[in-house]
């Protein structure tokens, strides 16, 4: 798949992909995870080329909130209730 640019890189989580920005030729700009495991070449290409440098510098990861909980594998706390309910 033919693509034009590459932009806003940024590591995955666990730094094994790169979350950015691909102009593909007939699509336009769309998200992408670049890994260099991906099934399709233009994938590995990407990951390999953004890793060289060939598109500035790859960000690193701001962690959100589903992200530390999967690394603490620690689950949110349900909200409890007592006494009597109105529906």
């Amino acid at each position: 798949m033919k693509y034009s640019d590459v932009s806003n890189l940024c590591w995955t989580f666990d730094k094994s992909a790169i979350d950015c920005i691909v102009d593909f030729d007939g699509i336009g700009e769309v998200p992408f995870t670049a890994s260099p495991h991906d099934q399709y070449e233009h994938g590995r290409e990407i990951y390999t080329r953004c890793v060289a440098g060939e598109f500035g510098e790859i960000a690193e990861h701001v962690p959100e909130i589903s992200d530390t909980k999967l690394m603490e594998h620690k689950t949110v706390p349900q909200p409890t209730t007592t006494g009597t309910q109105t529906l």
